[in-house]
């Protein structure tokens, strides 16, 4: 069952060896890329209709053993909150896709509630699951977030995410200031293979860790609020 996991991983319970023996199970046993991903369970061989929505569904519809979007991104968000990166992107490009694929999903582009066993999306559009994808991909894909009122930046983007020339972007607001952020890899470095080597905001050069893949950067109460401010990241 794939709810379990998710917490034991998200909450910290779950050890690293625990967390890729997790990701292992979860690949072999629900894992299905023809619906979108991750299923919720394993097929338990009988509808119980006094045990709830769980067995209460043929399997690979609705509770039972779909792939069902929200579980599916809370996974991604908790793979990568943990470091598992590559495993975390498989679950997010995953869903994203399938749910591109319209001769498969039947859908217009969003995330549906789920696939059902055909693989076609179903309940359209999810908004719980979208907000979800949505802060996976900012705070862990690109790694933006906010620390005591500072500004973050972790990225965690695998190579194949990058541009051609080893560059990628994100652009949104952060305490009350537009920001154009970006992420300069030459070699195209994975997560865990790069360090911050240099970052400077509009120009101006900004204090860096050595040898973190991270950039702590003090709030900058002095920007203006009309403009777009440039933050330059390089990694090598």
């Amino acid at each position: 069952m794939l709810t379990s996991q998710v917490f034991a991983v998200m909450g910290g319970t779950a050890t690293d060896a625990q967390v890729a023996s997790i990701t292992k199970s979860a690949d072999e046993l629900l894992y299905d890329k023809d619906c979108g991903g991750y299923r919720l369970n394993t097929d338990f061989d009988e509808v119980k209709l006094n045990m709830g929505r769980m067995f209460g569904f043929a399997f690979g519809e609705k509770e039972n053993g779909a792939v069902f979007s929200h579980m599916a991104v809370m996974y991604a968000n908790a793979l990568y909150s943990r470091g598992f990166v590559n495993e975390g992107s498989k679950a997010l490009m995953t869903l994203y896709e399938h749910s591109m694929d319209f001769e498969n999903s039947r859908i217009y582009p969003g995330i549906p509630e789920y696939f059902g066993r055909r693989g076609r999306g179903l309940y359209h559009y999810l908004t719980g699951a979208a907000s979800w994808y949505m802060l996976t991909v900012i705070n862990q894909m690109f790694g933006v977030r906010g620390s005591y009122g500072d500004l973050i930046v972790e990225p965690k983007l695998t190579a194949d995410q990058y541009d051609e020339e080893g560059r990628c972007e994100i652009t949104l607001n952060f305490r009350g200031k537009r920001y154009r952020i970006v992420l300069v890899n030459d070699g195209r470095k994975g997560y865990g293979d790069y360090r911050i080597s240099q970052a400077s905001l509009d120009g101006e050069d900004q204090p860096i860790i050595d040898n973190l893949p991270r950039l702590d950067m003090a709030t900058q109460d002095s920007l203006s609020a009309e403009e777009v401010h440039e933050l330059v990241i390089t990694m090598a």
